[in-house]
């Protein structure tokens, strides 16, 4: 069960009270769809969609739509869908030792000429994305068990890609200091991709590295910062009570968070910095690397620990008690050992 769908009474675990509805409920079905005790047996799971059996993540009741949760066939995105099948053919027809190379290809027929432009910037912006995200696996294998540390993290990924300058290179004749600012242009512009990419969401319906299990991002010192008890002295009582380990995966909680949100201090999100990416990569840089001028640029965001007002900016980010972080904190499960039960007055502490 969900750790917020469970509540200890008298030293005994039980599902609370206003969640026994919602939990999956044995049936024996007939063929013909009909509640039957000779029927097959399955589990039946009431709208909305609340938690996955199998998986382990769950939903919260603000959370009213089944359309992100569960996916049916033909939801997945037409364009991506298009996109994939077109790549698997082409690398399928690659493979083919029977085949000349002028018969490797894929040719693609469309009655509209706005459907066809979609689909060939798509079919772009998945191969630009898959080939950042190949180049950061393959460095972040490269490096081995140490990982690879911000500072380093955009040149090696900018060796694993390790493209011919003919293809990212307003001119590709170019030497000495223009093919030194070349390089940093797009050294810059992969640095900015790659922040970019960290934010939680499905970019061309497709999750990133790190929501795919391939990717884990640590941070520096945790552990140390986490065992030093004079740093906690002056923090709420549940804090002050937790272990190390306890106090490590709050933090990781909430520095995954920010780190989603892009809540990061770095150049590459740092505004004035990305002018002069702008200005380096339509100078040095030709299409698709370089960045056009109408994208939406990414800019780091701001975390306060508190509820958003209405005159707050909307592209900051707030930690309120009772958003899911508060909930979080005020799991039975999230402070093993803490007696005392956790109020939204000990969430804003806590948060604070």
């Amino acid at each position: 069960m969900p750790d917020d769908w469970v509540e200890n009474r008298k030293g005994v675990s039980l599902i609370r009270k206003n969640h026994v509805e919602d939990l999956p409920r044995p049936v024996k079905v007939k063929p013909d769809g009909s509640e039957s005790r000779e029927g097959l047996e399955f589990h039946y799971i009431s709208a909305p969609f609340r938690f996955c059996l199998n998986c382990c993540v769950s939903y919260g009741s603000r959370q009213s739509s089944d359309f992100a949760k569960l996916a049916t066939l033909g939801s997945e995105g037409r364009s991506t869908a298009t996109t994939i099948l077109s790549l698997s053919s082409v690398r399928h027809l690659q493979q083919e030792e029977n085949l000349p190379p002028k018969a490797k290809k894929l040719l693609s027929f469309t009655d509209n000429r706005q459907d066809a432009s979609l689909q060939a910037g798509h079919f772009n912006d998945f191969v630009e994305i898959g080939l950042l995200r190949s180049s950061l696996y393959q460095a972040v294998c490269a490096a081995g068990p140490a990982g690879l540390s911000h500072d380093e993290l955009t040149q090696k990924v900018f060796n694993a890609l390790d493209l011919p300058l003919e293809l990212y290179a307003v001119d590709p004749d170019v030497r000495f200091q223009a093919l030194a600012d070349t390089q940093r242009a797009f050294r810059n512009v992969l640095g900015y991709r790659l922040y970019h990419d960290l934010k939680r969401g499905w970019r061309i319906t497709s999750p990133n590295l790190e929501q795919c299990g391939l990717l884990e991002i640590h941070y520096a010192s945790l552990e140390e910062v986490c065992r030093a008890e004079d740093l906690w002295r002056e923090s709420h009582p549940a804090l002050v009570a937790a272990g190390p380990e306890t106090r490590k995966k709050i933090c990781k909680v909430l520095l995954d968070y920010m780190r989603r949100e892009l809540a990061i201090k770095v150049d590459y999100l740092n505004r004035e910095f990305q002018e002069r990416i702008i200005q380096q990569s339509n100078q040095h840089l030709k299409s698709p690397w370089a960045i056009d001028e109408n994208e939406r640029i990414e800019h780091a965001t701001i975390l306060y620990p508190r509820s958003r007002s209405k005159k707050d900016y909307l592209g900051n980010v707030y930690l309120s008690e009772r958003g899911g972080f508060g909930q979080y904190l005020r799991r039975p499960t999230t402070f093993p050992g803490h007696l005392e039960k956790i109020t939204l007055g000990h969430t804003t502490a806590i948060i604070s």
